[in-house]
């Protein structure tokens, strides 16, 4: 029997105070292949639905993760069930290959555990549907990050040094010259690449 699935504030996502900004279709950097954690509602699944409350945007709670990355996505491991908390979750674990550290401890590759997906639980077929940010492979990412410390659901070839999940607006797509943050697929807010990590590397 699936119990109560609770989505972690820091990967429950909602539009904040942008609205007044440029929207534009990136769908081309946020989906270059069809390996991505977005698909589509599966008839055959029960569904649930997780939602939660986003704070404010605060530049400086984000720069508190413990990791901060600059990659590509490499690989999109399927989703699976983990206990957390005596809670079952469904989860998608994602592959990064890590191209720049700007904080924390340097490593070649990462994973990244995102709420939601499809999997069996007792025999039946659940989708779990979540606000948090989808990840996709081939997708160059600016991750801002903190440890997971379950060693029960560490894929295989990590350990709990290189497991994370992604902080509150933890996820920022690079376009051409810009990071930008997504909502829906469409941008809400965005900053000069060069400049954003320059004034990571500064804080």
């Amino acid at each position: 029997m699936l119990k109560k699935l609770i989505l972690p504030a820091f990967l429950s996502i909602s539009l904040f105070g942008c609205s007044n900004n440029n929207i534009e279709n990136v769908n081309s950097y946020l989906y270059p292949s069809n390996e991505t954690t977005k698909v589509e509602v599966q008839k055959d699944a029960k569904q649930k639905t997780v939602e939660g409350l986003l704070p404010e945007y605060s530049e400086e709670i984000l720069f508190q993760s413990t990791h901060i990355v600059a990659g590509t996505v490499k690989e999109i491991l399927p989703s699976k069930t983990v206990l957390a908390d005596d809670t079952e979750q469904i989860i998608t674990q994602v592959i990064i290959k890590v191209e720049e550290t700007l904080k924390g401890k340097p490593f070649k590759e990462i994973a990244v555990s995102r709420v939601g997906g499809v999997s069996l639980i007792n025999g039946e077929k659940y989708q779990v549907s979540t606000k948090a940010p989808h990840l996709t492979k081939g997708e160059k990412v600016l991750l801002f990050l903190n440890p997971i410390q379950n060693e029960s659901e560490v894929p295989e070839g990590f350990t709990t040094e290189n497991y994370f999940y992604m902080n509150t607006y933890g996820k920022w797509t690079e376009v051409k010259d810009e990071y930008v943050f997504t909502q829906d697929d469409e941008i809400v807010k965005k900053e000069n690449k060069e400049n954003f990590k320059e004034k990571i590397k500064k804080m």
